[in-house]
């Protein structure tokens, strides 16, 4: 009787420590900060290519957080569907058959002017028969391929994020 009396007293007094929330509010690494986001998929997100949101959130994030540019490196290797998020506004109308420009472009340049490098796999331009003209300027092509690019990134250190 007294043991489990004990037993109670005991899980009467732990429970609010089990039920407490905990906060992390600090990364351990603030250096090094390195990753290679793929996006592939073509969803949308508030009319926006969705994988192009996130890495774009990621800096601003970095950046309330007080970490500089010299603190992290990311590249985006969009390919498959996702390609022609990074089409200039004719080629869009023309792939997408829409009259509307490319609503992805602001972001795109908003993402290069942060440092973030966007890329396009040689595979999907040549799939598409897109060619450089094609493109948003400051766009990297990647006749290489978008997989052989991510397993290199990899390689180096990069952390892989998928989208």
């Amino acid at each position: 009787m007294k043991l489990k009396i004990l037993s109670l007293i005991i899980l009467f007094i732990s429970i609010p420590v089990i039920a407490q929330n905990k906060t992390i509010d600090k990364l351990e690494f603030t250096t090094g900060l390195n990753s290679v986001w793929e996006v592939k998929t073509a969803d949308i997100e508030d009319g926006l290519g969705a994988g192009l949101i996130y890495p774009d959130k990621l800096v601003q994030r970095y950046t309330i957080l007080g970490i500089t540019k010299e603190n992290y490196k990311i590249s985006v290797v969009v390919h498959l569907k996702a390609g022609y998020f990074l089409l200039n506004d004719e080629s869009y109308k023309k792939y997408a058959k829409s009259t509307e420009p490319n609503p992805n472009k602001d972001i795109i340049n908003k993402l290069l002017c942060e440092g973030v490098n966007v890329e396009l796999c040689g595979i999907t331009m040549q799939n598409n028969g897109w060619t450089e003209k094609d493109l948003l300027p400051g766009i990297t092509i990647l006749a290489i391929g978008a997989y052989a690019r991510i397993i290199d990134l990899e390689k180096e250190g990069y952390e892989y994020i998928r989208f």
